[in-house]
C-alpha cells in the first residue's frame, strides 16, 4: 500500500507581466486559495486568491502597496504558471480577469482574485476563416477591391479557400494525413501571441511555435507527432475543410477528427523551470483491449489500453493507496448502456448517395444489452472514412463497398468499447494532491471491489484500473492540498472473464456471441 503523505507549503505560482524589471513575479507566497481543473476539451480553468499580509490576520500599509502594484501589473492574457509540488506542475494559464476583493471580519482584508484558462484558450478565442491561402484567390479579391473598394460588403461575403498547396497552388487537404493537416493549421491559423513563450520557442509566441504535437505524451523525446495513427491511415476525405470558418478547436474536433474515435487536448509537462512544456495531444481513444474484441478488428491504432503511460512520469498508471483517499463515489450505471450501434459517413459516395448513406447505417445490435437495458441507440457519423480516391473519381462501383468495410470496422470498434459500459465503474474520488495527475492517465485502486464476480468467485481479482477524464486540484491556506479525479471504465481481467461467462450463459445456441451485425 502506498504510504500516505501530505504536501505542505505554499503554491508555486509565477506570473509574467512584460513590464521592465517585473517580467516574472512570484506570487505563491501571497496565495490563500488555489483551484484548477482540466477535462477533455479545449482548455482548463484556474482561480487564485491573493491576500498580501504581514501576519495571518493583519495587513500593513506595505501589504496594501504590494497589492496595488500587483493589480496594476497583471493584465488579461498574462501567462501564469501554477504548481504545488514543483514549478509548472499543474498548468500554464492565461489570465481572463483580475479583480479587487474586500472581506470583513475582525479586520478588513483586501485582496485580489485572478481567474483564467490554460493556454488552450487560444483554441477557442480566435476565429479563423478561409480567405487568402491560394494565390489565385488573392488576385481575384484584389481585382474586386480595386473596382468596389477594400471595405465593400461583397469583399466580406466572398468565400476563400485554404490549405497546404500543391505545385499548382491548389489546396490538397483531401488525401493528406491528420498530422499533415494539424501541423499546417497550427502553423498558419491566426492565434494570440504569448510573449513569454517567444524566448522558449525562438519564434513569435504563436501556437505553432511552442506546441509539441504528440500522441503518447513521451516528452523526453519531444515527439513531433510522427506516431499519430488511426484505423484508416489517418486520411482526410472532406473537401469542406478548404472553406472552414470557426474556431481552431472546432476545426480540429469538428471537421478533422472524429470525436467518437479521437481525443484532442492541450496539456502540460513540468520542465526545469517554471514554464512547462506545452503538448497538443492527438490520439485515437486508447480503449482497444484484446479481451474486449467481441467484433473482429483488422486495423491497429497503436494506442491500446495496455500501452497507455501517464503523461508526466511515463508510468503504466498512478497507484493510489487506500490511505491516500479522502472520499470516493464510484459505482455502475446503465446511463451509457447501448444496444444498437449505427454509423454513417459524412463524405459523398458514388451513385444514389441517400440510399448509400442509409445502407451504411444498418445497425450492429447487442442482443445481450437489448435484453437487459432495452433499445438504446449509439448513433454517430464519421469524417475520417474513405477508400481509394482514384476509384471514387472514376465512379468505380467497388468504391462504396470499400467505404462500407471501413465503416463496419469503426462500428465494431465502437461496439467493443461500449458493450460492457453498464458493468464498468465510473465516479469520482478525492485524494491527496499530486501535480502529476493528468486527464488521459490510468489510475489503479488496488483495494477496489469489482462489481462483477465469476460463478466460483475463487480466482476473482481485487483492485481495478480506471481512465481519468477529469482532474481538479485544490488548496487553501492552512489546509490540505487535494486532487479530485473523475474516473471511468473501471475494470480488471477477472471482471471481463466473468462477464463473458454471463453473456455466453444467457445467449441462445443459435447466437452464442449474443450480437447481430449486418
Amino acid at each position: 500500500m502506498t504510504q500516505a503523505r501530505m504536501v505542505k507549503g505554499l503554491p508555486r505560482v509565477y506570473v509574467w507581466t512584460g513590464r521592465d524589471g517585473m517580467d516574472q513575479i512570484a506570487i505563491g507566497g501571497d496565495c490563500v486559495r488555489l483551484s484548477a481543473s482540466k477535462s477533455f476539451g479545449p482548455h482548463g480553468t484556474f482561480s487564485i486568491d491573493i491576500l498580501p499580509r504581514t501576519s495571518d490576520r493583519v495587513q500593513t500599509v506595505g501589504d496594501l502597496r504590494k497589492l496595488a502594484k500587483l493589480y496594476q501589473a497583471i493584465k488579461p492574457n498574462a501567462p501564469i504558471s501554477i504548481g504545488m509540488e514543483r514549478d509548472g506542475g499543474i498548468l500554464l494559464g492565461l489570465v481572463d480577469r483580475i479583480g479587487r476583493t474586500r472581506k470583513f471580519g475582525s479586520q478588513v482584508m483586501y485582496g485580489l482574485q485572478i481567474t483564467g484558462r490554460c493556454c488552450g484558450k487560444a483554441f477557442t478565442d480566435n476565429l479563423v476563416k478561409a480567405t487568402t491561402a491560394v494565390q489565385e484567390y488573392v488576385a481575384f479579391r484584389a481585382k474586386v477591391a480595386a473596382a468596389l473598394g477594400a471595405d465593400h460588403p461583397l469583399i466580406y461575403d466572398l468565400e476563400g479557400t485554404w490549405g497546404p498547396e500543391d505545385e499548382q497552388g491548389f489546396p490538397v487537404f483531401v488525401g493528406t494525413t491528420v498530422l499533415d493537416v494539424v501541423r499546417w493549421f497550427i502553423d498558419h491559423a491566426p492565434t494570440m501571441n504569448i510573449p513569454i513563450l517567444e524566448d522558449v520557442s525562438g519564434g513569435g509566441g504563436k501556437i505553432g511555435d511552442y506546441v509539441t504535437i504528440s500522441s503518447t505524451g513521451n516528452i523526453s523525446t519531444l515527439l513531433v507527432g510522427d506516431d499519430v495513427t488511426t484505423w484508416n491511415d489517418a486520411r482526410i476525405w472532406s473537401e469542406g475543410l478548404h472553406t472552414y470558418q470557426g474556431t481552431i478547436y472546432g476545426f480540429l474536433m469538428g471537421s478533422v477528427l472524429d470525436q467518437d474515435f479521437y481525443e484532442c487536448w492541450m496539456d502540460y509537462v513540468p520542465s526545469a523551470g517554471p514554464l512547462p512544456n506545452i503538448v497538443l495531444m492527438i490520439r485515437p481513444k486508447p480503449f482497444d483491449e484484446p479481451a474486449l474484441e467481441f467484433y473482429p478488428i483488422d486495423e491497429q491504432t497503436g494506442a491500446t489500453w495496455a500501452d497507455l503511460r501517464t503523461m508526466v512520469d511515463q508510468k503504466p498508471y498512478h497507484e493510489i493507496g487506500f490511505d491516500e483517499v479522502f472520499s470516493e463515489n464510484l459505482g455502475i450505471s446503465d446511463a451509457d448502456a447501448f444496444s444498437v450501434f449505427k454509423v454513417t459517413g459524412k463524405h459523398s459516395l458514388c451513385g444514389n448517395e441517400q440510399m448509400d448513406a442509409e445502407g451504411l447505417s444498418y445497425p450492429l445490435v447487442c442482443t445481450w444489452n437489448a435484453k437487459k437495458h432495452g433499445v438504446k441507440s449509439y448513433n454517430t457519423s464519421l469524417n475520417l472514412v474513405g477508400a481509394n480516391l482514384t476509384k471514387k473519381a472514376a465512379g468505380d462501383e467497388d468504391y462504396t463497398a470499400e467505404v462500407d468495410a471501413d465503416i463496419k470496422q469503426f462500428r465494431g470498434r465502437i461496439f467493443n468499447w461500449n458493450r460492457l459500459n453498464s458493468r464498468m465503474e465510473t465516479g469520482n474520488i478525492e485524494v491527496m494532491g499530486r501535480d502529476s495527475y493528468r486527464i488521459g492517465d490510468r489510475v489503479r485502486l488496488a483495494w477496489a471491489i469489482p462489481p462483477v464476480a465469476s460463478k466460483s468467485g475463487k480466482d476473482d481479482e481485487i483492485g481495478m484500473v480506471y481512465y481519468t477524464v477529469g482532474v481538479s486540484w485544490s488548496w487553501m491556506y492552512g489546509g490540505d492540498y487535494t486532487t479530485s479525479l473523475q474516473l471511468t471504465r473501471g475494470h480488471n481481467d477477472s471482471m471481463i472473464t466473468a462477464l463473458k461467462e454471463e453473456i455466453l450463459a444467457d445467449a441462445p445456441a443459435t447466437n452464442p456471441d449474443h450480437f447481430a451485425a449486418t
